[in-house]
């Protein structure tokens, strides 16, 4: 009698595909240091995936019984569901890892209704008159408080809506933006609150609103004061000019209405959200208000629609900061996610805007472009966000996230247009600042490359030092303080750090938020103010001691 033969089973590999996929995953996330942490999380993503798919079908085809054989992977989806039925998934981190709260969280109301007027008529210049600080360099040249924050006070802390921008300080008021509401019925606010006890003192609201799912919600430019008025770009592109007393809006554009454009097609192109806080140039003629201004996609651009208006980018626009007159525009390159500066390059001031693939300089009194430097870019990708900062008498240090690193260019105005620009170092290892700015201390720079503090002397240039990974800020902001860093971190803490050109020394650090936290803090003397998509805190900081205090080490 013939016994039939079992047909041998095909072997299946997917236990080594799996552990081949890990040791891959372990290998990415080990090198994270010292390549990209937001692409090297990706490659993550894409090994576990394939990891788990191949264990689920190995354990499928090898299980003694059909019901057994189902057990791991229907246990893996089961918790997968418990976990997503009791969490939402609320955004990304700047390196791309999901965040989550609980469905049941019930957040408190946000404030709405105004109390009256505010005084920004301060006699002497704004403490904080907006992003980065009245220089626009991140650096406040005096601190006024200990470096010894056991005895900090907490003012007020309260819920804001939505938003990146960060806080402007005058006198005893402080003015952010915020979203409130969602879709057709969003609006853009322009928010102004008391430090003292952080009421809410006036709001302007203009229709709009913006969502990303992995950019957020809100507006991400930060408001200028200047004489008393408030000036502030939304997310959706309105340039305003508020009343600082009251909140009335003075005069307002609407940029995508300009352009031609809807909010789809803008932000084809633009996709994160309009982010330039208006930059104010005081001349002997007239004060003028500077912008970001954009356009229809560009004709090369795979995402450029079919039946795009014919009108050309432009990098700029300029208004007059009184009566709202546009007086002129400048440039013809998509617009980033940057704020334009005033700088002094070479005994010439000019205005110098980082765009989607280039850097400009450009004419005060009528926008002309004075040089270019090429800056690879994309923003509906890869994008430019590090304004320029200013390098000694006629140098531009410029930064980048997205494995871009940083440029150091000199600018020769004497030189013929297409030569005032030369490249005196480019590396893409340090200093890769993706939404954050670094600071300067003389020859030295510090920031958060890649999400990790690090010091550098521009000279070389080298890196002098960086924090421990177990350490790092992650995707913050920094600031500079006479002689300490103010590094705001992701999750949303606070800390202190000395500028010293030796070693990464954190002397303290107060709690501040419990989330992502993309905003610049703002200081003004001992005040600390803190926001994020969330809540704003408000610290009032210790007083500087006396030099011949102990206990104070910096002095």
């Amino acid at each position: 009698m013939d016994i039939p033969k079992e047909t041998p089973r095909r072997p299946h590999y997917g236990f080594w595909v799996a552990l081949a996929c890990v040791v891959l995953l372990l290998i990415c996330q080990g090198v994270k240091p010292w390549t990209d942490n937001q692409w090297m999380n990706m490659g993550s993503y894409v090994l576990g995936v394939i990891a788990l798919v191949s264990l689920s079908v190995w354990s499928i085809r090898r299980g003694p019984m059909p019901v057994l054989r189902w057990i791991p992977t229907l246990s893996v989806i089961a918790a997968v569901a418990l976990f997503l039925s009791l969490y939402k998934i609320t955004g990304v981190t700047g390196e791309l890892v999901p965040t989550f709260e609980l469905r049941s969280l019930r957040r408190p109301p946000v404030a709405s209704q105004g109390l009256g007027t505010a005084d920004l008529q301060v006699t002497q210049v704004p403490e904080f008159a907006g992003f980065l600080g009245n220089m626009r360099n991140g650096v406040v040249p005096v601190r006024e408080f200990s470096t010894d924050w056991t005895d900090a006070e907490v003012l007020w802390k309260k819920t804001v809506g939505p938003a990146w921008s960060g806080f402007a300080i005058a006198g005893d008021y402080a003015i952010t933006q915020e979203q409130r509401g969602e879709g057709e019925s969003g609006e853009q606010w322009i928010t102004c609150y008391r430090i003292d006890d952080g009421e809410l003192i006036w709001y302007q609201a203009t229709p709009g609103a913006h969502y990303n799912g992995l950019g957020g919600t809100g507006p991400r430019g930060t408001p200028t004061i200047f004489q008393g008025n408030v000036y502030a770009q939304t997310a959706v592109g309105v340039v305003v000019c508020l009343d600082g007393a009251t909140g009335q809006p003075i005069w307002q554009h609407d940029l995508f209405k300009r352009a031609g454009l809807t909010q789809a097609e803008a932000e084809q192109a633009v996709t994160w959200g309009r982010s330039g806080s208006p930059l104010i140039v005081d001349t002997e003629e007239r004060t003028i208000v500077v912008v970001p201004y954009g356009g229809p996609s560009e004709p090369d651009s795979p995402l450029a629609p079919d039946s795009q208006p014919e009108i050309p980018v432009s990098s700029l626009i300029a208004f007059d900061a009184s009566t709202g007159e546009v007086l002129w525009t400048g440039g013809q390159t998509q617009i980033s996610y940057a704020s334009p500066i005033l700088a002094t390059l070479d005994d010439q001031p000019q205005i110098v805007s980082v765009n989607e693939s280039n850097v400009t300089g450009h004419a005060i009194e009528n926008g002309e472009v004075l040089w270019t430097a090429d800056w690879p870019g994309a923003s509906n990708g890869g994008a430019n966000c590090a304004s320029p900062i200013p390098y000694q008498s006629d140098q531009l240090l410029l930064g980048k996230g997205y494995g871009g690193g940083s440029k150091m260019l000199s600018i020769d105005m004497d030189a013929d247009v297409d030569e005032r620009v030369t490249t005196e170092w480019a590396d893409s290892r340090i200093l890769k600042t993706k939404f954050t700015n670094a600071v300067l201390d003389g020859d030295i720079a510090y920031g958060l490359s890649d999400g990790t503090l690090e010091c550098v002397d521009l000279r070389k240039p080298k890196r002098l030092w960086r924090q421990s990974r177990g350490d790092r800020y992650g995707q913050g902001q920094v600031l500079r303080i006479e002689d300490v860093l103010l590094a705001q971190s992701e999750p949303g803490a606070i800390a202190l750090v000395r500028c010293d050109e030796q070693s990464f020394q954190e002397l303290t650090r107060l709690p501040g938020l419990s989330a992502k936290t993309w905003n610049y803090p703002a200081v003004a003397g001992r005040i600390l103010l803190i926001r994020n998509a969330r809540e704003a805190i408000a610290y009032r900081l210790p007083p500087r001691v006396t030099p011949s205090s102990p206990s104070e080490s910096l002095e």
